[in-house]
């Protein structure tokens, strides 16, 4: 039997924004701690958003959510994107947030997090195999 070496995943992908088009090549294997971090503080700030608009906070702390918010965004783009893509990205939304989510995100969601999640399942299991071991048998007894 033969040892099979692999290589890593990659997303490979072009997008057209308006008459430029960017180039994604994102090895996967790589970023996936990466991506379920950021991943995770955009959620964490989408709670926090939803929690101050529910509890009526002040303009002062409604802002600073917005603002850790859209720092995640920026950090997820620039992770999946590259900084000079995310950077396209966002002079082609001209700033436009909601509109960049709606047409952004759906290509992270449908086309790079699934390859994130088989990545993660994969080095989940890898770690889970490496735990299993034969039961040792005891030396001593316990009192």
């Amino acid at each position: 039997m033969a040892y099979e070496l692999k290589r890593a995943r990659r997303v490979i992908e072009e997008i057209k924004l308006g008459d430029e088009t960017l180039y994604v090549n994102l090895d996967v294997d790589s970023v996936t701690r990466e991506f379920l971090k950021r991943q995770a503080a955009i959620i964490g700030a989408e709670a926090d958003l939803r929690k101050l608009n529910k509890d009526g906070a002040d303009p002062a702390a409604l802002s600073a959510a917005m603002e850790t918010y859209g720092n995640g965004v920026i950090a997820l783009l620039q992770l999946v994107f590259g900084e000079a893509g995310a950077q396209i990205i966002l002079a082609f939304y001209e700033g436009n947030y909601i509109e960049l989510s709606t047409e952004v995100f759906p290509f992270i969601r449908d086309v790079v997090m699934p390859q994130i999640q088989a990545c993660a399942a994969e080095q989940r299991a890898k770690i889970a195999a490496g735990y299993k071991q034969k039961a040792v048998p005891r030396k001593f007894k316990l009192l």
